[in-house]
């Protein structure tokens, strides 16, 4: 769990869809940001977000950082990792 002094990241990417997922998976996923299949968020490392991550862990994917990433956009819950653009 997240330790008082340290404080890091944790990049959540939704990996699964919407289909066999309870009604509390589903608000969870919505607390996370991640409403739609392959979305990614950063989040700060609490042990709210950590619990949260683990109500559905077998649904994303969790890489921890140390800080936000340069392509990161702020929401309002968290970072949004934004879409590389084909120019």
């Amino acid at each position: 769990m997240a330790t008082q002094g340290k404080k890091g990241f944790l990049k959540i990417k939704r990996t699964g869809g919407t289909r066999g997922l309870t009604k509390g998976q589903r608000a969870t996923f919505a607390g996370l940001g991640l409403r739609k299949n392959q979305r990614t968020v950063v989040l700060e490392d609490s042990n709210s977000v950590r619990g949260m991550v683990n109500q559905v862990i077998h649904w994303v994917e969790v890489e921890m950082l140390k800080s936000v990433p340069e392509k990161a956009a702020k929401k309002s819950k968290g970072y949004e990792i934004l879409p590389q653009k084909n120019a």
